[in-house]
């Protein structure tokens, strides 16, 4: 799996390569998430911890495919809340989870300071819109998945 602190650096990459993002949080869970993003504002990139899965041929061949879930998300105030505020918005952060997708694949490509992104599946990159998710936020998801060799 990996580790923590390594997917917590490359989430700040992202937030540091996307204009877009204005704030960035980590959690464990997606319930962990609405704590932590509610004092936030702006386009929000919220991450959640991987979970991991072996995907090993053997014991002295030890692998693990890691499930990520990203959001960028933006909360919407309830009394602004018409049709074109939510085009508006689900807009905005498409743009965001877009660039980020393309970072994504840059970063596969340009491994060295990520070196899992060099097993990045690109076929596993799913988007996904969301609405009123983490107290009240809008915009979208992503799930991606990499390999980690060792435990």
């Amino acid at each position: 799996m990996i580790k923590i602190r390594d997917f917590d650096t490359y989430c700040k990459h992202l937030q540091n390569a996307i204009s877009e993002i204005d704030n960035y949080v980590f959690a464990a869970t997606e319930d962990h998430l609405v704590k932590r993003i509610s004092d936030k504002t702006g386009i929000i990139l919220a991450a959640v911890i991987p979970s991991a899965d072996p995907d090993s041929l053997s014991v002295d061949n030890i692998k693990e495919n890691n499930i990520a879930f990203l959001f960028v998300v933006k909360k919407l105030d309830s009394s602004s809340r018409t049709p074109e505020t939510e085009l508006i918005l689900y807009e905005q952060t498409q743009k965001a989870i877009t660039n980020i997708k393309k970072q994504l694949l840059l970063d596969k490509t340009n491994y060295q300071n990520f070196p899992y992104l060099h097993s990045l599946n690109e076929n596993s990159i799913h988007t996904d819109p969301e609405f009123n998710i983490f107290g009240g936020y809008d915009g979208w998801s992503i799930s991606l998945e990499f390999v980690t060799i060792g435990f």
